[in-house]
């Protein structure tokens, strides 16, 4: 084999490291904590060792098989644990993906090749004739069209599936290239040209059957999403009704109170003036504490922040917590919904973590709504017996109730994104902490 050859096959090698490489740098996002640097270094380093592990199994071994894939998986997930955000599951698919790729249109390409020259794969492969370098080429162009291709099709897909749909594409993908690598080794040892035709035709069906699967799992996964998207919007419904409902009670009781207050001033003013000042001084301190009740933590443009923020301060005070608010006055750019479904979850995730601690003069929350520019900033904190994020890092509901609750989160969530905005959760010295973003539609 000439120098010329090896140099060649050694790029090719290395190509194919790169599009592995790069497959997983474009559908995985990157860590924000990393610098932009790090992530070219990590990314580099990656492609230079799955390039290398190709180049030495190529060495070792005429065929791979199993062990070799085995050996780029590890890089290649270690690369996307090392820098890549998402779930466990989701970075084992990304290694795994483009590896099945290149496997399938390696086998499918060696068969076809070989057919058509009516040579054995095992010829193909030893030799470095033109028979092999048209294998080389065409896998390497066809395995960048797919990797292209499933980029863009996983755009679209792939951010319905949940945990169960990940490892059925996986356990699917698993046993589709378990049953390749058979075929392939029935391809090897066959004389006959015909035979690997046929090969060649199950290789395929097995690639169809994946897509079939692919897409029904997809499928369903957009259903039941709109299954649950539809329970979220009943469920916001009825804050909905809840609230506004409140809203006007509030607002009655306040102009009771309103109505009131002229016959209570009277009342004190002919105490006075008929020289019973200790009766009038206990008059007033009687009705100040009834005022003090009724009166609300906040008072804004907005009756629906009102009436949440009130009630939900109101509940917190009933089970002995403490609260303190700080507002801006009116909500410009922000639906009058949508502050209810961010106000009166986060109130109620806040009010569900005090209620763990065991001594009343530790419990409290705080609500503090600020505005930059076209920038709303609403950060609510509590205080908390231990970590949350710690025992429940994704937040999900400790209730047996899973139809009924659960969606607090995910409601702040998408009504942050709605706006452009983000939610994000964090701990310090058993203060609890949930930061949303909005930005004005107004702008």
């Amino acid at each position: 084999m000439s120098m010329l050859w090896i140099v060649f096959e050694i790029i090719i090698n290395f190509y194919e490291g790169f599009m592995e490489t790069y497959f997983i740098y474009k559908y995985l996002p990157a860590k924000t904590e990393r610098s932009n640097r790090i992530s070219k270094v990590s990314f580099i380093v990656c492609v230079c060792t799955v390039g290398f592990l190709i180049t030495l199994m190529n060495y070792i071994t005429i065929f791979e098989g199993v062990g070799g894939i085995i050996c780029y998986l590890a890089a290649l997930f270690i690369y996307a644990l090392i820098d890549k955000k998402g779930s466990i599951i989701k970075k084992l698919f990304a290694a795994t993906l483009p590896l099945v790729i290149i496997s399938l249109i390696s086998l499918i390409t060696l068969n076809f090749v070989s057919s058509i020259n009516s040579m054995s794969i095992e010829e193909i492969v030893t030799e470095s004739g033109f028979a092999r370098f048209t294998v080389l080429f065409l896998a390497q162009a066809l395995f960048f069209v797919a990797v292209k291709l499933m980029l863009k099709i996983l755009t679209v897909t792939s951010s319905n599936f949940n945990v169960s749909e990940w490892i059925a594409i996986i356990s699917i993908f698993a046993v589709s290239i378990v049953m390749m690598f058979l075929l392939h080794l029935i391809a090897i040892y066959s004389v006959y040209s015909v035979q690997r035709v046929y090969i060649n035709l199950l290789i395929l069906t097995i690639v169809v059957v994946n897509i079939i699967i692919f897409y029904m799992i997809d499928s369903i996964s957009i259903k039941n999403n709109q299954k649950q998207e539809l329970e979220l919007l009943k469920i916001q419904e009825q804050y909905s009704h809840q609230y506004i409902e409140n809203a006007g009670q509030q607002y009655d009781s306040i102009r009771k109170i309103r109505h009131d207050l002229k016959d209570q001033l009277s009342v004190v003013y002919a105490m006075i003036s008929d020289g019973h000042s200790k009766d009038a001084m206990k008059y007033i301190a009687k009705n100040v504490n009834i005022i003090s009740v009724n009166e609300g933590a906040v008072n804004t443009d907005n009756y629906v922040v009102n009436a949440v923020i009130n009630s939900k301060f109101a509940v917190a005070d009933a089970v002995g917590i403490r609260t303190r608010c700080s507002s801006i006055k009116n909500f410009n750019g922000i639906d009058d919904l949508d502050l209810l479904h961010i106000l009166s979850n986060a109130l109620d995730n806040a009010i569900t973590g005090c209620t763990a601690l065991p001594d009343d003069s530790k419990k409290f929350i705080s609500l503090d709504i600020s505005r930059t520019t076209d920038i709303y900033r609403i950060v609510v904190k509590n205080t908390i017996k231990e970590s949350v994020l710690n025992k429940n890092p994704n937040l999900k509901t400790t209730k047996s109730d899973l139809d009924r609750h659960g969606w607090g989160t995910k409601i702040i969530r998408e009504t942050a994104e709605k706006y452009q905005g983000r939610c994000e959760f964090y701990e310090s010295d058993n203060v609890f902490t949930c930061l949303i973003t909005l930005k004005s539609n107004l702008v």
